[in-house]
């Protein structure tokens, strides 16, 4: 099943030099969690990052579906 990952920010430098807006398609086996894509990747998994999936806030153990759109962030702060 295939997924398509976007990384931004400082997490860009993980994806595939081919990788075209900040983003790809990957194959995933099925079973496969968030964290085991982002592993494959070659991220740290205990580096502070925002996750969402299809548009919703995200978490490491989420169960990867075909299709799933995954988005992965620095964390973001400031305001004042």
């Amino acid at each position: 099943m295939k997924v398509l990952i976007k990384l931004r920010g400082s997490f860009q430098k993980h994806l595939p030099k081919a990788a075209r807006d900040f983003s790809c398609w990957r194959e995933v086996e099925p079973g496969s969690t968030l964290s085991d894509l982002l592993a494959g990747l070659g991220m740290d998994l205990n580096e502070p990052k925002t996750l969402v999936i299809n548009h919703r806030k995200g978490h490491l153990e989420h169960k990867l579906a075909d299709g799933d759109v995954i988005a992965v962030f620095p964390p973001v702060s400031g305001g004042g």
